[in-house]
């Protein structure tokens, strides 16, 4: 493999694995595909920006990113294999996942994704969800770039959904990094209004990312033109957008009034919580079988690529594969 030698990081090893490539950049780390050479086992490692490792605040929620993730055992969280100090920063070593990111998908069906991978993906997210608020978790941060599709572990499912990044997660009362009242944090297009505002949120706050995900997966565009935080804070908090039959007209109406049911402004009319949800989108995708729809074979495609699952052995996972 030819190595970019204008990255730094490109070559050099981190607990045995040698940097090889870059496969994203966040606000907080740059996250680069490693390999193992004895083991033949690639991982994916997230470095913190080494202007950031030496702030205050910083070091802590990378910690606390790397010991959610690692605490939440569940099929579609993507696990932790190490953490770490290296040279003036620190690192998350985590499995490799071979797929894309739901963003690219966007990108790649800018009318939408066919509505039964819409409402799959979203569904797995939701079941996500339901476990990590058990254990009062909350996410904060779900949009497309943090979730990853791969082939599947279970024959009744296409593909298999990865949620990541837990960076801005909140871990309740007395958490590391407990949200100061009127400080907002998030990803303006994905906020809710009571996150735009800096007030204390709940596993609801999490629905409303999710609806905006749903939203912009099945219309291919998001639900309001927003590009700062004071965009946010007013459009979220008006809940005035085009339904997704607007722009999608074969939208069932059950997807379109879920979907206006995550989407409330007002926490306390909000759907209530992420089983709710789930259940709802269990039921969608009943409705979608039975109008014959299913899910699209060039998107299933696009998520495995050509690699045969039996092929793909990456961090933890290849341990554990007999």
């Amino acid at each position: 493999m030819d190595k970019d030698t204008t990255d730094e990081f490109i070559g050099q090893v981190v607990n045995n694995f040698e940097i090889q490539e870059l496969i994203g950049k966040g606000g907080m780390g740059i996250v680069y595909r490693a390999h193992h050479p004895d083991l033949e086992l690639y991982a994916a490692i997230k470095i913190m920006r080494p202007e950031l490792a030496k702030q205050p605040g910083f070091y802590e929620r990378f910690l606390q990113e790397a010991r959610t993730a690692a605490r939440l055992g569940h099929p579609n969280i993507v696990d932790v294999i190490n953490f770490g100090t290296f040279q003036d920063s620190y690192y998350l070593m985590m499995d490799y996942i071979e797929g894309p990111t739901l963003r690219q998908l966007v990108k790649d069906n800018k009318h939408g994704l066919p509505l039964w991978d819409a409402v799959q993906i979203s569904w797995q997210i939701a079941d996500v969800l339901v476990y990590a608020h058990a254990a009062d978790v909350l996410h904060r941060d779900l949009k497309p770039d943090n979730i990853l599709l791969t082939h599947s572990v279970r024959p009744y499912r296409p593909y298999r959904v990865i949620v990541t990044d837990f960076g801005l997660v909140k871990l309740g009362q007395g958490s590391i990094l407990e949200t100061q009242k009127g400080i907002s944090v998030g990803t303006p297009a994905y906020m809710s209004p009571e996150q735009c505002a800096g007030e204390e949120v709940d596993g609801r706050t999490d629905i409303y990312a999710l609806g905006v995900l749903l939203y912009e997966t099945v219309t291919g565009r998001r639900p309001y033109p927003i590009r700062n935080l004071f965009d946010a804070a007013k459009y979220h908090g008006m809940g005035e957008t085009p339904t997704p039959t607007a722009y999608k007209s074969d939208t069932p109406r059950e997807l379109d009034e879920l979907i206006r049911s995550m989407l409330v402004p007002q926490i306390s009319k909000r759907m209530a919580s992420a089983a709710e949800a789930t259940d709802a989108l269990q039921e969608l995708l009943v409705i979608l079988d039975q109008d014959g729809q299913e899910s699209d074979r060039a998107l299933q495609n696009r998520i495995v690529g050509a690699v045969p699952k039996e092929e793909v052995k990456t961090g933890t996972e290849a341990l554990s594969t007999p």
